[in-house]
This record gives C-alpha cells, sequence and structure tokens, in this order.
C-alpha cells in the first residue's frame, strides 16, 4: 500500500528519486523559465515537494540570482557573505544553485578550485563536495570569495574524467 504525503495527506507520497519541473517566478521579469532539477523524498508528493523548493527558491534566491540568456549570473559575493554568516541561509542557497545546475556534486565535466597544496576550495553541500558547471562560475567564484590579492595561488581545473573503484578493478582485470 502507498503511503500519502506527510505534507498534504491527500496525494501518494510515490517513491523517492530525482525529478524537474518549470517555475516562472511572478515576481521577476525574466527571459526564460527557472529550470529545477531537485530530489523528491519518498515521504512527499511530487506537487508538495516542489512547492516546497518554491518557497525555499523564494525566500533565498531574489538577491542571488539573475537570469540571462542563455544561463544565470549569480551574486558570489552575496553567496559568500552569507555562507560566512553561518545562518541558515547557505544551505538553502547551495539547494537553489545545485537545483539550478550551476553547481553540481558530480566532478566528471566540471570545474574546480585548486589553492596551494593541491587543496580543493570549493564549496561543500551537507557533506559533498561541490562543482562548477560552467568555467565562468568558477572564475566569477574565486573572484568574489579569494580575490586577486592575498598571499594565497590558486587555479581552475576542469575535471575530464573520474574513474569508480569498479573501473579501475576492470581496468587491472583487462590489461
Amino acid at each position: 500500500m502507498e503511503r500519502k504525503c506527510v505534507s498534504c495527506k491527500e496525494r501518494l507520497a510515490g517513491k523517492a528519486g530525482h525529478t524537474g519541473f518549470d517555475y516562472k517566478d511572478p515576481k521577476r521579469i525574466l527571459i526564460h523559465k527557472f529550470k529545477f532539477r531537485i530530489f523528491k523524498h519518498g515521504s512527499f508528493c511530487s506537487f508538495c515537494e516542489e512547492k516546497k523548493h518554491i518557497k525555499k527558491f523564494n525566500e533565498h534566491s531574489r538577491k542571488l540570482i539573475i537570469s540571462d540568456i542563455d544561463s544565470w549570473i549569480v551574486d558570489w559575493q552575496f553567496y559568500c557573505q552569507s555562507r560566512k554568516d553561518r545562518g541558515g541561509r547557505a544551505g538553502a542557497l547551495d539547494d537553489i544553485l545545485v537545483s539550478l545546475d550551476i553547481m553540481s556534486v558530480k566532478a566528471a565535466n566540471n570545474w574546480n578550485i585548486v589553492g596551494d597544496g593541491n587543496i580543493g576550495w570549493n564549496p561543500y553541500w551537507h557533506s559533498s563536495y561541490l562543482y562548477f558547471t560552467l568555467l565562468r562560475y568558477a572564475k566569477d567564484f574565486a573572484l568574489a570569495n579569494y580575490g586577486l590579492s592575498g598571499n594565497d595561488d590558486w587555479e581552475i581545473h576542469k575535471i575530464d574524467e573520474v574513474m569508480s573503484k569498479q573501473d579501475i578493478v576492470r581496468s587491472f582485470k583487462e590489461d
């Protein structure tokens, strides 16, 4: 028997998994809609999960995201300051950036800021390291957060390929 949604208690919750939806913010003049990709928890229906994400987006994103013709303009200074303030907003901002595919937990084909000693300087989302999906995002974030002055050197790397443990073991067996 399927469980009811814990929020609305009317619709069926369904299975957990990734889902996507479009959203047109009525308070913004946009060239296009926001296209979200979110994780739907198994205890919520799709409608309530979308509603919950839109509420979070409306509360936290107005200063963060500006629509552009083919991508997003992110106010990285606002983002970096919000992370330093350590309020509840930082996690919500990370959720928004991941759901809009500005940042990703997947390393392959994405961008990483690396500091002295090959230490990654990208932000974390919960316990996952985040990667920038476009070079422009990585550059803008690095300039906003680390700047051009100071003693620390940093570089931006594109991660071309990621091999899993199983891929590595399989490659030894093939050799």
